[in-house]
């Protein structure tokens, strides 16, 4: 049995393409699934979240999360009541609004100015804080 040219060379494009497809793929996973991997909740990323939160949030949301802080009376829609609202989602759900901002309200986009260690940090003080789904 031999092997033309033709099929090898169509061989060699197959596995190259593989080999390239297997290369990005860690890129096209983070698109999909932006969050990453869960940091997970110790007492020291949620006293890191709580830094975050008194630096980033407190403004908007209130220093106790009931959307009452210094900004929130100009808001429309107001801040979330985080007490209510974090019970309600999933951590992803949080990642999310937190990294890519709420469409329709004031909620800004952190994932251009955070990590994404430091909002999962925020994500584990919301949910210490402010309760479980």
């Amino acid at each position: 049995m031999s092997i033309s040219v033709t099929s090898l060379i169509g061989g060699m494009i197959v596995l190259v393409g593989l080999v390239v497809a297997f290369a990005s793929m860690p890129a096209l996973l983070a698109r999909i699934n932006p969050a990453g991997q869960q940091i997970p909740s110790s007492p020291s990323s949620i006293a890191a979240g709580a830094e975050l939160f008194q630096e980033n949030c407190t403004v908007c949301h209130g220093v106790e999360g009931l959307g009452d802080g210094p900004n929130a009376a100009n808001l429309r829609p107001p801040p979330a009541n985080l007490r209510i609202h974090v019970p309600l989602h999933s951590d992803r759900d949080l990642f999310g609004f937190i990294s890519q901002g709420v469409s329709g309200t004031a909620m800004p986009v952190f994932g251009q100015s955070l990590t994404r260690e430091e909002i999962w940090h925020l994500v584990n003080y919301l949910r210490d804080k402010f309760g479980q789904p």
